[in-house]
């Protein structure tokens, strides 16, 4: 058999990857080995660790931690996008949130004020 070939992938900080099978096989096992962790964290087999939704339109993705390679859970598409949109930033995802309880608080008649104000405010 010819040398593994390696892959770096830039996202994972200069983590590399082998397509040797024994690789494959470890990694196979990892996922295996983490699944079981995910079920019992909490979330339950096929139900995304953020919406607590089924996956409808394809499987759940296996998430992970660009900066080093290790996985997080398991997420729908739609969440697992969702974090990726936001750099998997935690301050971006917070203001997203405000932002859509502040306008649901404009819209109701609850506020006043400007959106900056009222993220001071609940910071």
């Amino acid at each position: 058999m010819a040398a593994a070939e390696k892959l770096e992938y830039p996202y994972t900080g200069g983590v590399t990857a082998s397509r040797s099978s024994a690789t494959r096989d470890a990694q196979k096992e990892a996922l295996r080995i983490n699944d079981m962790k995910t079920t019992e964290r909490g979330s339950g087999i096929g139900l995304c660790d953020i919406c607590q939704q089924r996956a409808l339109v394809r499987r759940l993705a296996r998430d992970h931690d660009h900066s080093n390679g290790k996985w997080r859970g398991q997420l729908c598409a739609r969440c697992n996008m969702g974090l990726g949109h936001f750099k998997d930033k935690p301050k971006r995802l917070r203001r997203a949130a405000e932002y859509l309880d502040f306008w649901k608080m404009l819209h109701n008649g609850d506020t006043d004020c400007t959106f900056d104000e009222y993220a001071c405010r609940v910071s």
